[in-house]
């Protein structure tokens, strides 16, 4: 039978519920934690006597998620309580501000993680019902503005939002495939599904 330690000194920091850690990909002593109290804190495992960086998103809502990009190791990706999530860059974050902000969801982020073969690509959860996937390398598309002109149904969809998935309930977690690049599954309270989305190619979006 395997047997386990635990430490007995806690990591002391947080002043509300710590909802989600990571681990680095790339330093074995470092973590991340989110939690109630809109912080997102760095974590060195050789020092317990408090976080090595703090950021407060200053928001007044509860921090569900973090991701921590295993592609490019400085980006971390927050899903948020408001429905939005935050992109933030390690080498600036003791500046306090995101690299990235996006408010999406009109539900609480239930779930969010990093593509592990496209760098640049994440997917969310919220509990609204819908799935989304985020390329943050696309920007503004002038001939794409004019091909959803006139459109209600697309007006004020943003640029680097490529596929929205619809059709659970009360989605849980999601998570991409390691070996089959843009295959995602997610587990929901009425169901299991399995998809690979695709831009369509008739706007800056497209729904399942």
């Amino acid at each position: 039978m395997l047997s386990s330690q635990v430490d007995p000194e806690p990591y002391v920091g947080h002043t509300d519920a710590v909802e989600d850690v990571a681990w680095s990909p790339v330093e074995p002593n470092v973590l991340m934690s989110c939690g109630c109290d809109s912080t997102v804190r760095v974590w060195d495992c050789r020092r317990k006597g408090g976080s090595a960086l703090t950021v407060d998103e200053k928001h007044g809502h509860d921090l569900n998620v973090l991701s921590w990009n295993h592609l490019v190791n400085y980006l971390v990706a927050t899903g948020c309580d408001d429905g939005s999530f935050r992109v933030w860059d390690l080498r600036s974050f003791s500046s306090g501000e995101p690299v990235a902000r996006f408010h999406w969801h009109h539900a609480p982020i239930t779930s969010i993680e990093w593509s592990p073969h496209e760098s640049s690509t994440l997917a969310a959860s919220g509990a609204d019902d819908q799935l989304t996937f985020w390329d943050l390398a696309l920007e503004e598309d002038p001939e794409a503005e004019n091909a959803v002109h006139g459109r209600e149904d697309l007006q004020g969809i943003p640029p680097q939002l490529f596929f929205v998935h619809q059709g659970q309930s009360d989605i849980k977690e999601i998570h991409w495939h390691r070996q089959l690049p843009g295959v995602v599954g997610s587990t929901a309270g009425d169901s299991f599904h399995m998809l690979k989305p695709a831009n369509t190619g008739d706007g800056p979006a497209s729904a399942e």
